[in-house]
């Protein structure tokens, strides 16, 4: 039986160790991935090494690599195990490509939440697309050539055995990459095209901020699409616009999956939807980090007052690999689900490589606070917001090193889009006006981006409000003087002046 959850979800298994632990159903999801790439999409082509034409030589020969992992949703119910073949692109020379050419990109997680408090105040309709295989709408660009390992010859002989033909000395099989797989390093780029050159046709713009928030009105109606690699948001007032973004979708791409529930999965997250807003849950993903450690005490806080304080050369951690690994895991659940715990998560990213026993008790600490706090979710309230509100704070050379850290939050009405934890950049010489100045000229830029983000949605909303409880800091960057000690300082000074003279907030 497959065990619920996410521990495996999270590793991937050799075609060897996937076949001796789940048997049948491993040999059937590879063996329905072979066939995908190989007769369904004809992604991939079996060739005899002797025809490649001399011109195509200098491009070398990829070997390829099947993966299989368990994939549960956000719930940690079982939905199957998924094989994907990818090809070796480590072994291209990337100065074959340049920057603009393999680099793509992706929606950014404030995007998303700005998104979902627009669903909530909006009343949208949300549909969520997968498109299991993504990359292969997309037709490759230049000649590419990949190996078929050999464990995996003889499940391929079996789907088509006049291939057998194509076997080389090695017992490997040669085929020609026709379209964009996994592994590849411009196939994410190639995707991105692809599916942005479907929605500009059919009348879809991008947010000036994020090239992965596509915008279509109709009748005064907005219908949006964000784009997170093969997972695809579509919301908008109109069911009927839902449904005709989905059957364009569906028209241009293949194996597209579609959610449409109360209750759905994405990016990891359990999403309800109801009148008062999105729930964002992820229960389930937290019970098994959980299991990494047993007997830790339930803490009120996730952190106490000697967070920042480090004991370099204390005991080390009784296992460095696991600290390194569940510290990941809480970073990918506070910078969606769980927010609250973002402060100690990311001090405790600093720590990662050389990791002391001091560490381990403050990872416990957020363990035994995500006991206490299990059920908690975070909510997108429906209630509606005509500007921004940022709340900016900091701490004065609380690292070890003499940096400082800055806090801060973004809401709308009433809805946290944002929480900001970040160690500060500069040495900042007191906490009475520097330390706070710092804060204030990040916290600026955010708050901006999101006004502009918004702007591009159509929303024309009032100057945000930027909240500061340093006196000196205010009067410092609202009537300008004082002595800044080097020109960092000077210019961060003159960046929100700037702001505030142009009445921007």
């Amino acid at each position: 039986m497959l065990t619920q959850g996410y521990g495996m979800a999270l590793a991937n298994l050799r075609v060897k160790v996937a076949l001796e632990r789940f048997g049948k159903v491993a040999y059937d999801s590879i063996k329905d991935e072979l066939e995908q790439l190989l007769i369904k999409n004809r992604a991939l082509a079996p060739i005899l090494l002797r025809d490649l034409a001399r011109v195509n030589l200098y491009f070398p020969i990829l070997r390829s690599h099947m993966f299989l992992r368990e994939k549960f949703n956000a719930l940690g119910v079982f939905e199957k195990i998924k094989a994907r073949l990818d090809a070796d692109g480590s072994s291209r020379d990337r100065e074959d490509f340049d920057d603009e050419e393999i680099s793509s990109p992706t929606a950014c997680l404030e995007s998303i939440f700005n998104i979902l408090k627009l669903v909530a105040v909006e009343k949208r309709h949300l549909l969520i697309l997968d498109d299991g295989g993504a990359y292969l709408n997309a037709k490759i660009d230049r000649p590419a050539y990949m190996f078929i390992q050999l464990d995996l010859v003889n499940i391929l002989l079996n789907i088509c055995p006049h291939f057998v033909k194509f076997k080389d000395g090695q017992g490997r099989i040669l085929t020609q990459i026709d379209w964009a797989m996994y592994g590849l390093v411009q196939s994410a780029k190639l995707w991105y095209r692809t599916i942005t050159g479907v929605l500009e046709k059919n009348g879809y713009v991008p947010n000036p901020m994020d090239a992965c928030v596509w915008n279509k009105s109709v009748n005064g109606i907005q219908t949006t699409i964000v784009i997170y690699v093969d997972d695809l948001a579509i919301s908008s007032k109109s069911r009927s616009d839902v449904y005709a973004a989905m059957k364009l979708i569906k028209k241009e791409f293949v194996d597209v999956k579609v959610k449409e529930s109360n209750e759905m999965s994405y990016l990891g997250m359990n999403l309800r939807l109801s009148d008062s807003g999105v729930e964002v849950d992820m229960i389930s993903y937290i019970q098994e980090i959980l299991k990494e450690f047993e007997g830790v005490h339930e803490y009120t806080h996730p952190a106490d007052d000697k967070l920042f304080i480090s004991d370099a050369d204390g005991l080390p951690c009784s296992d460095p690999k696991r600290f390194h690994r569940v510290v990941a895991k809480l970073l990918f659940l506070c910078k969606r689900g769980r927010p609250d715990i973002a402060l100690p998560v990311h001090y405790l990213c600093t720590r990662v490589k050389s990791p002391t026993m001091q560490d381990e008790l403050k990872l416990k600490n957020i363990m035994g606070y995500m006991i206490l706090t299990l059920g908690d979710t975070r909510k997108i309230d429906s209630k509606p917001f005509k500007r921004i509100e940022a709340y900016i704070d900091t701490a004065h050379a609380c690292h070890s090193d003499g940096f400082g850290h800055s806090g801060g939050v973004m809401m709308a009405g009433g809805t946290t889009l944002e929480c900001i934890t970040r160690k500060q950049k500069c040495v900042a010489r007191d906490s009475i006006t520097e330390a706070e100045l710092v804060a204030l000229e990040a916290l600026v830029l955010d708050v901006e981006w999101h006004q502009e983000w918004f702007k591009g949605q159509g929303y024309d909303l009032d100057k945000p409000l930027i909240f500061q409880d340093n006196t000196s800091t205010i009067t410092l960057v609202t009537k300008g003087g004082g002595k800044m000690r080097n020109k960092t300082m000077r210019v961060k000074q003159a960046v929100i002046l700037e702001g505030f003279q142009n009445s921007k907030w």
